[in-house]
């Protein structure tokens, strides 16, 4: 992963705006951005070929908004997981049993939105299950 942090301009563009337009032509120029960083720190045989480029912001204290944004937004501690690639999003699993049915949540990221419902029928609901919880077949 390379992060290259650009410097943004005060117009009315919000800043995920700006990111979109930095992160696009980054993506459709990345031959000229390889080229730089071959000179820049003399890596002639650097290639950004299996390299995506992705916009994401840093900022100092966890706010909600980065739990929820369509950009990746990372606090100043988690930078060195990111940039190292160890960084993995937690995924929560929420199981609801109600009487005519049960429901198991998988929320990833970005959490507050609503999750994908996945339905299906189980016709095995009501048999005997084994001390793992599957079904025993007769």
């Amino acid at each position: 992963m390379i992060i290259i942090i650009l410097p943004t301009t005060k117009t009315n563009v919000s800043y995920v705006s700006r990111m979109n337009l930095k992160t696009k032509w980054l993506t459709e120029n990345k031959s000229i951005l390889e080229e730089h960083l071959k000179l820049k720190f003399n890596k002639p045989q650097l290639s950004l070929f299996d390299y995506t480029i992705e916009g994401i912001f840093f900022i100092n204290t966890p706010t909600f908004y980065m739990y929820n944004s369509d950009l990746r937004i990372y606090t100043f501690g988690q930078v060195i997981d990111v940039i190292t690639g160890k960084h993995v999003d937690p995924i929560f699993s929420c199981f609801v049993d109600e009487d005519d049915r049960s429901i198991f949540y998988s929320v990833k990221y970005p959490y507050f939105r609503k999750p994908k419902m996945i339905f299906y029928e189980d016709d095995d609901m009501d048999c005997e299950v084994d001390k793992y919880g599957y079904p025993i077949k007769k």
